[in-house]
């Protein structure tokens, strides 16, 4: 039983390692690439309707 526990641990490292980590570093480089950098001087929005949600570039 000792060995299925060891796999299952390795496993949810692994995830985290190669899918988590990835996951939160590229959404949280996105989210500052977008609304943060300086080198842009357009903004965006975040536009929602009933079924979509659509990122707006909103140009002065």
């Amino acid at each position: 039983m000792d060995f299925f526990l060891g796999i299952k641990m390795l496993s949810i490292i692994l995830k985290t390692i190669f899918i988590y980590i990835p996951a939160i570093y590229g959404y949280w480089v996105f989210i500052y690439s977008v609304f943060f950098n300086p080198v842009n001087e357009n903004e965006f929005a975040i536009q929602k309707t009933e079924d979509e949600i659509k990122i707006v570039e909103i140009v002065r």
